[in-house]
């Protein structure tokens, strides 16, 4: 939905639902800012897709997850990535930076909300 869409929505309906119509562009942009990001985090640890780094970390698929977003929790796909470690196991890296935190705060900035 863009921007003028979201306009006339919003124009078109009581205050209650317009918060509604609101709170769902919301989130479907958080979501859709926070999987650009995700990726893009990935790509910096791993390399590109297809042209991965020589480095430790390396693509492993995805699994489920949740974030908080507007105290809701919402279901994502979050990539995962493995580091190998010095004696040759491989392990999870948990400390993706936005993958541990996900916050509105900084998100309704970039939405200019």
């Amino acid at each position: 939905m863009d921007n003028l869409n979201l306009i006339e929505a919003l124009g078109q309906v009581s205050t209650g639902e317009a918060g509604k119509v609101f709170r769902g562009f919301f989130r479907g942009a958080a979501y859709m800012i926070f999987a650009e990001v995700m990726a893009a985090e990935v790509d910096q640890l791993c390399g590109p897709k297809h042209q991965p780094n020589e480095g430790e970390m390396f693509r492993a698929g995805s699994s489920s997850g949740k974030v908080l977003l507007h105290e809701e929790h919402e279901t994502i796909t979050r990539p995962r990535v493995r580091k190998t470690e010095t004696n040759g196991t491989t392990g999870d890296v948990r400390e993706m930076g936005v993958s541990r935190t996900f916050d509105e705060d900084w998100i309704l900035p970039l939405l200019a909300v």
